[in-house]
């Protein structure tokens, strides 16, 4: 059993969030973890959230190792790629986005 599994378990919340707004779906997917991201979703993670920068999840598994496989199973359970007003990526362009 995985840990995020039992600490769902044990009265975890699915949506709770760290400061940059990343839950552990979009975690999954940063990673590249296609049976967490699975698992998560049977638990009713909400696949549509965005992270502090505006990212979802096809945005952060798109460097991740099986990114092809991943981003084919998000699109399959309706999340689309997020798109970002020219302006204001012209506003970020200093900016470095964490995910630490």
């Amino acid at each position: 059993m995985e840990l995020a599994e039992l600490l769902l378990q044990h009265g975890a919340t699915v949506e709770h969030a760290n400061k940059k707004g990343l839950t552990a779906f979009l975690e999954a997917a940063d990673a590249g973890n296609l049976p967490m991201l699975k698992m998560l979703h049977a638990q009713h993670a909400d696949v549509h959230k965005l992270s502090s920068n505006g990212d979802g999840a096809l945005e952060l598994a798109k460097w991740a190792r099986d990114a092809d496989d991943i981003a084919e199973w998000l699109k399959g359970t309706g999340v689309k790629p997020q798109v970002h007003d020219e302006h204001d990526e012209h506003d970020d362009e200093d900016k470095p986005h964490e995910y630490d």
